[in-house]
């Protein structure tokens, strides 16, 4: 799989435009499948696990399943980071994704989401669902490739999927 990592940048005109940073080719995983999946993305490419402060990134994923751009959305301090749930949808509205998950680490390498990251995630939601664009899931990396998927933990049951 290759990982493109994306960011946004004005152009001379003051609009927002498309900027490729890096690739890297990653031979551990053909397709995202699952939260672990993301997890040793984000582990072994991103190093989630080791971050000092909390650092939030963005999965854009086209409209056959596939990550087309992976962008760091901002980085926090030890114990909280903000997200800029309107510049992550011009994220990706300009790269075309049909559908996108967001991945933040816990600097203390425990899993349970706070309250904040559970409202924050109802926001983001609520503004996907308004735009039209599939929220698969929020992840959070802890320690040693552990994880906590909202989608495997709580949507996935709020369904009647398991």
């Amino acid at each position: 799989m290759r990982i493109v990592k994306l960011n946004v940048l004005m152009n001379k005109e003051k609009l927002p435009m498309l900027v490729k940073e890096q690739t890297v080719l990653y031979k551990n995983l053909s397709e995202i499948t699952s939260g672990e999946d993301v997890a040793q993305i984000m582990t072994d490419v991103f190093f989630m696990d080791r971050k000092i402060t909390e650092e939030i990134y963005l999965i854009a994923i086209n409209n056959r399943g596939k990550p087309i751009g992976f962008f760091q959305l901002n980085k926090g301090c030890i114990d909280n980071c903000i997200i800029d749930v309107r510049g992550m949808m011009i994220m990706l509205l300009l790269c075309n994704a049909s559908s996108f998950i967001i991945v933040h680490n816990h600097v203390s390498g425990e899993i349970i989401p706070s309250k904040d990251d559970c409202k924050v995630t109802e926001r983001v939601k609520h503004t996907a669902e308004i735009m039209g664009i599939g929220f698969l899931d929020h992840i959070i990396i802890g320690d040693n490739y552990q994880y906590f998927s909202f989608y495997e933990n709580i949507w996935s049951k709020e369904d009647g999927r398991t």
